[in-house]
């Protein structure tokens, strides 16, 4: 996922006027960035990181959601475009 997508429904997240309906559906375009060819049954970096990026979104909503965009850095590395054989993206720092 491109990094200035991230950016925005980081920003469209943490406004107190996001319906829930929408977070939903930001946090599943969200987890869709998660490259394919990533999974695999053992559990490894990629899914640690999936996971703590899932978790973060979910728990930062919940208690303090306008700290979302703060968060960037994390979003991009799990979820970001990233070159061949890389664990994690890049960080678009221009962006955060």
């Amino acid at each position: 996922m491109r990094q200035e997508r991230i950016k925005k429904l980081l920003e469209e997240a943490a406004d107190p006027r996001c319906p829930p309906a929408r977070l939903s559906e930001i946090h599943r375009e969200m987890n869709s960035g998660w490259p394919h060819g990533m999974d695999n049954p053992v559990i490894g970096v990629q899914d640690v990181l999936r996971q703590l990026a899932e978790e973060l979104f979910t728990e930062t909503v919940e208690n303090r959601r306008e700290r979302l965009p703060g968060f960037f850095p994390v979003f991009a590395m799990v979820y970001g475009d990233r070159a061949d054989g890389r664990r994690y993206a890049d960080i678009n720092w221009l962006l955060a």
